[in-house]
């Protein structure tokens, strides 16, 4: 794709940034810092969590593209854009059951992160004050970190298996 610059490779699979994706580190920055009356300490914790989401639609892009790899379709490479990934294959599956199974990955990936992340969240609240509350509130805390990406996972894996 145009406009994106190389990141690194896994399994022969160029992931790339498209030079519009920092906007979106801004807006973290913004979201977390200035709008919610964190200063500094909440940008650069926005700026975190939004690598850490882009860090679960790499995996996400993946997922499609392991499965793509599987039934030997080609994947040229991902790109990461503001608003998410785009995993481009060389050519469309030749059977139906791939083309779901290639399409479904990536929500599963999601979900099994989203799993682990719930675990993750159980322990640490059980052990700290972290509650679900967090979830309505700006809470920047290292131990928020795990419920903003549960979230996100669910969010992701159900975004992505409504038909488009």
């Amino acid at each position: 794709m145009g406009g994106s610059l190389p990141l690194f490779t896994v399994r022969g699979i160029s992931i790339r940034m498209h030079i519009t994706f920092p906007l979106i580190l801004i807006w973290g920055a913004i979201q977390f810092g200035f709008l919610a009356g964190e200063g500094l300490t909440g940008a650069v914790f926005g700026v975190i969590v939004t690598l850490l989401l882009f860090a679960i639609v790499v995996l996400h892009e993946l997922g499609h593209s392991f499965a793509a790899l599987y039934y030997g379709v080609p994947v040229t490479q991902i790109v990461l854009m503001p608003l998410g990934g785009v995993a481009q294959l060389g050519r469309i599956p030749e059977k139906p059951v791939q083309e779901f199974v290639i399409a479904i990955a990536g929500p599963m990936v999601n979900f099994v992160l989203a799993g682990l992340m719930f675990l993750l969240s159980l322990i640490i609240s059980l052990t700290t004050s972290l509650d679900t509350a967090s979830l309505l509130t700006v809470d920047l805390s290292f131990a928020a970190i795990f419920n903003y990406i549960f979230v996100s996972n669910l969010f992701l894996g159900v975004f992505n298996l409504l038909p488009a």
